[in-house]
């Protein structure tokens, strides 16, 4: 089989897309997730952020931790 015989093959594969309804189907689903996703763009540049900075928290955390239990045997 060469190229040219899977671009021909194509708009047959849209065409029995188009008429079995599962082109429907499809932008339905897309209608419904596009706009799901969407809403998680910020909790999920949240989540990121926190996660690669909490040593931010921790380090100084621990610094504190560890000045005030020096006295300590």
């Amino acid at each position: 089989m060469n190229f040219a015989f899977h671009i021909a093959k194509v708009p047959l594969g849209f065409h029995i897309l188009v008429s079995s309804g599962k082109l429907y189907e499809i932008k339905e689903y897309t209608n419904m997730v596009i706009p799901y996703t969407l809403s998680w763009e910020n909790y999920m540049s949240a989540f990121t952020t926190i996660v690669n900075n909490i040593y931010l928290f921790l380090i100084p955390v621990g610094i504190l931790k560890g000045i005030k239990n020096t006295g300590t045997s």
